[in-house]
Order: structure tokens, then C-alpha cells, then sequence
């Protein structure tokens, strides 16, 4: 793990909500949806991507026929989104497009799923794991544990609690989003 990663201190913490306008004005960091999911229209609108200017911006895809890798740089991997198989015709996809930019969404019970049908890709994983609060060190090294075997596989970020209008991730690798 590099020295940025194990400093909690430096972590970035990034908001994401299906109604952008509950996400506080001073977020330095968001996660929104893109066309076709529902909620595209209020991210792309005034409410949206907009009111946060000079700051990382995140897209997710989370409907559709097939991923759009274009737009995303994030596939959603969960009940009612995209499939571990659609998350790996993603990554090639986002590789065409912009290599080294693919991030699988995935809670920590479809993970393994993830690994072993994008296995071989190389992407980000944005873990969706509900602890109430920031992870660990440890807890972050134990995932980083379970991602080396896989070597081109790196954890991003690490969404930990969820509030009535948006959840909360701790972006953990300095060099995912960083622009």
C-alpha cells in the first residue's frame, strides 16, 4: 500500500446521491449518474455536476442494455443494474476508450463475483461496504489482500455510510479521479 493510501488524513471523501441537490455545497469530490439511468436529467442540469465546477467529477452508469463506456467511467455492479459479465465487456470497452480508467461499483458480496469474471482486466474497484463510518487501515489492507492475486486490480474507493439524501465513500488511492 502506498504512503498516501495509509494515511486515513489523506483520503479524499467523495458524496453520491440520486438527488444531487441534498449533496452539501462544500463536497470537493462527486459521483453522479449518466444517460440512460433516471436520474441523468439532475446531474447534467443546473442542480448537478454544474454546482461543483473546479472538483472531481464521477460517472456511473447503472441502466441500460449495455454499459455505456463513453460516458461512465464507473459501471454499477448490483441487484438491478449490470451483471459481473456486462461489467467485464466495460472494462474492455472503457480500455478502448480511455485505458486504465474503468471502475467496477460493486458491493462486498457480489466482489468475488467481480474478480473472477473481469479477472485478467485491468480497473478500479469502488467497494460499496456499509460500516457506518470511515474503514480502517486494516480493513482497507484486508481488501487490498484480496485484490493481489489479481495484480491489475486496485481498490479506488471505499463507500461506507449512507445518510437520508446521499452516501459517503472514502477515496483511498490519490491517483483515481485525481483530476
Amino acid at each position: 500500500m502506498s504512503q498516501e493510501m495509509n494515511d486515513p488524513a489523506s483520503w479524499r471523501v467523495m458524496y453520491d446521491s440520486a438527488n444531487p441537490s441534498a449533496i452539501p455545497n462544500g463536497a470537493l469530490m462527486v459521483a453522479g449518474y449518466v444517460y440512460p439511468s433516471r436520474y441523468a436529467a439532475a446531474w447534467l442540469g443546473p442542480e448537478g455536476f454544474a454546482r461543483f465546477p473546479d472538483r472531481p467529477h464521477v460517472h456511473i452508469t447503472v441502466a441500460g442494455r449495455e454499459p455505456n463506456a463513453e460516458l461512465a467511467s464507473v459501471v454499477d455492479v448490483e441487484s438491478g443494474a449490470f451483471t459481473p459479465r456486462q461489467a467485464r465487456a466495460f472494462i474492455r470497452e472503457r480500455g478502448f476508450f480511455r485505458p486504465g480508467s474503468a471502475t467496477v461499483y460493486v458491493d462486498e458480496s457480489n466482489l468475488a463475483s467481480v474478480l473472477r469474471a473481469c479477472s485478467g482486466l485491468d480497473y478500479w474497484i469502488w467497494l460499496a461496504w456499509w460500516l457506518g463510518a470511515e474503514p480502517s487501515l486494516a480493513a482497507v489492507q484486508s481488501i487490498q489482500d484480496e485484490l493481489a492475486p489479481y495484480k491489475t486490480v486496485r481498490l479506488a474507493a471505499w463507500q461506507h455510510s449512507t445518510t437520508p439524501g446521499y452516501d459517503i465513500s472514502s477515496v483511498i488511492d490519490p491517483r483515481w479521479h485525481s483530476k
